[in-house]
């Protein structure tokens, strides 16, 4: 739902990763804020997703959770032709955590 005062934009679907830390939080909640469509990826924790996106269409935003591995190919196709039935992302924001788990030889 677009702010008063804001102009309003062209509706476009977002996917931001990593929606569910407070970064590609606020960016997601930014977009829906703008008008736009946001799909809001975790990478384990749906429900964290899920509370994300559910915020957003609480304030008349439209907005889906999603839970992929975004290391994993496979269920990262799978994740995008689910998102891809609803139209073409347009809006792409990279956002996810890592961490390295095993130490560097240098």
């Amino acid at each position: 739902m677009a702010q008063q005062g804001r102009p309003q934009v062209t509706r476009r679907l977002a996917l931001v990763t990593g929606a569910s830390g407070a970064i590609g939080s606020a960016i997601s909640h930014a977009l829906a804020d703008a008008g736009h469509e946001v799909w809001v990826h975790a990478n384990r924790n749906l429900d964290q997703a899920e509370a994300v996106a559910a915020t957003i269409r609480a304030t008349g935003g439209a907005a889906t959770a999603i839970a992929f591995d975004v290391t994993d190919a496979d269920a990262t196709e799978a994740a995008l032709q689910r998102i891809l039935a609803h139209g073409t992302v347009q809006i792409l924001v990279n956002t996810p955590a890592s961490t390295m788990t095993r130490r560097c030889s240098a």
